[in-house]
């Protein structure tokens, strides 16, 4: 089984934790007391969905959640998670071009969320109404590897990994090594 854990941090010690927990949806625990965490809630699926959660961001203020999920028509959900025993899923992202394709990893800036796609790249997306995000940019490298082992039997790019930090992107290619650029 995966999972990933995330926690928001302030200057106080994080109370929440966030736990991307496969079919069963990302997790939410109450955490201020490391040694009896609480269960608050989670994101749920449709019985005939597979959920495959994989990754999530949860904005400042633990409002908003963004979960994605590691399937091969996987798309970004955004939750409001307000009440965290009641999560409402508000949306979900889809980019023009949208293939049968995995997405993972979102990181937010502000009102941007940055997504890692695998063949689409980077895409970033507008989520000041999380409601209705709206595609901003995309960044897909150039690659002439054809790896047997991941999903394109051609030249494909394969980004698995984003990371912002200030004016700057980071984009993990399997195929193509690593990328930095900015967004204007």
């Amino acid at each position: 089984m995966r999972n990933f854990v995330h926690s928001v941090r302030t200057n106080e010690q994080a109370t929440r934790a966030y736990l991307s927990y496969w079919d069963l949806g990302t997790v939410i625990l109450d955490i201020s007391d490391p040694a009896n965490p609480q269960y608050l809630g989670r994101t749920t699926f449709d019985p005939e969905e597979e959920g495959d959660a994989h990754s999530a961001f949860v904005t400042r203020g633990e409002s908003l959640l963004i979960e994605t999920h590691e399937t091969d028509a996987g798309v970004p959900s955004f939750w409001d998670i307000s009440d965290p025993s009641q999560p409402v899923k508000l949306s979900e992202f889809v980019p023009d071009g949208y293939q049968l394709d995995t997405v993972r990893d979102p990181k937010v800036r502000g009102s941007l969320a940055y997504f890692s796609w695998y063949s689409l790249g980077v895409v970033v997306a507008d989520i000041t109404d999380p409601a209705n995000p709206r595609f901003v940019a995309q960044f897909v490298p150039d690659s002439d590897v054809v790896n047997p082992d991941f999903f394109c039997g051609a030249p494909c790019a394969e980004v698995w990994g984003v990371f912002v930090e200030r004016d700057y992107v980071l984009a993990s290619d399997m195929n193509s090594g690593l990328r930095v650029f900015r967004i204007h």
